[in-house]
């Protein structure tokens, strides 16, 4: 009788225990009472009060910060589904993040090769748009605008089906080095190239990449538009289009990054004629061939092949 009534009351705590750990975890009250413990406890960590639960559509304002690093999020909403578009299905719509790394990464001596990136479960963002982004670092600041786009992953591949940005700005704070005297070396004397090969973890397709303006430091791109970008044991690209100044350049390549072999095909348009440039190869042997047409025209280059032990740039 005395075990059958201890029974009863370890049945009746674990209960009580797992009802608890649903109200703290899954209502709204309960969510409040873990944030507020977590702004009290956590050095660094400010959350504002949530207007609906975390990962159902909260609107969310945060900040976390210590010596290396500060991230903000403003007015962002993430909603987490299940069984939906995938397994997991999220959807996030933020109005600003930034982070600012205010310290350089220590770098390892020694690296370690990367296993293959396998998901656990089918995942999917259904849609995700951030209005401003920016990211920070002693290195270079980085700045997007209009940021929409859609991913789903199931095991090692990874497919996008559109990424869509206003604008893109890249600033660098690399300091000025010193000139040196010494006149350059010939191109006979330098060595050859030596690229390393790579074995990617994942594999993954992007069907779409439109990006308005892109502006490097002084230089700007506009209209950049990339179509069917697979990523294996080669990186395809069916084909590439922007415009620089006067200029309007498609291309289309293909690289085996085993052994850094690339084919690709240039055309460079602009008010005076249009040129077309094919080049392939590997960096230790590779080939060129141009083609201007303009005013009537036409100046055709002969294929010509140079061999990088005698020759590199």
């Amino acid at each position: 009788m005395q075990f059958r009534s201890l029974r009863i009351k370890i049945i009746t705590a674990i209960i009580s225990l797992f009802l608890l750990l649903v109200c703290l975890c899954f209502t709204l009250p309960g969510q409040k009472l873990l944030v507020w413990v977590a702004n009290k406890t956590v050095s660094g960590l400010e959350i504002d009060g949530l207007d609906k639960r975390l990962l159902s559509g909260a609107n969310l304002t945060l900040r976390y910060h210590n010596d290396d690093i500060d991230i903000r999020l403003r007015d962002t909403k993430v909603t987490v589904e299940w069984l939906t578009c995938a397994s997991v299905c999220i959807a996030l719509d933020a109005k600003a993040i930034a982070i600012v790394q205010k310290q350089k990464g220590v770098s390892e001596a020694e690296t370690t090769e990367s296993g293959q990136v396998e998901l656990p479960l089918p995942i999917a963002i259904k849609r995700a748009q951030v209005q401003q982004f920016s990211l920070e670092t002693p290195d270079i600041t980085v700045q997007l605008q209009g940021l929409d786009t859609q991913l789903s992953g199931s095991g090692s591949h990874f497919n996008v089906p559109f990424l869509l940005l206003d604008s893109v700005k890249l600033t660098t704070k690399a300091t000025d080095q010193p000139v040196s005297a010494k006149s350059p070396a010939p191109l006979n004397a330098l060595a050859p190239l030596q690229l390393p090969k790579i074995d990617l973890p994942l594999t993954a397709e992007l069907g779409e990449l439109n990006i308005n303006n892109l502006a490097i430091d002084e230089q700007t791109l506009e209209n950049i538009k990339l179509s069917q970008v697979v990523v294996d044991e080669n990186v395809d690209v069916e084909q590439v289009q922007l415009n620089y100044q006067e200029f309007f350049i498609s291309a289309a390549a293909e690289v085996l990054l085993n052994d850094w072999t690339i084919d690709s095909e240039v055309n460079l348009e602009c008010a005076t004629g249009v040129s077309q440039f094919n080049t392939g190869g590997s960096p230790s042997r590779s080939y060129a061939y141009f083609e201007y047409r303009g005013n009537g025209v036409c100046k055709t280059a002969s294929p010509c092949g140079f061999d990088s032990d005698k020759l590199a740039f």
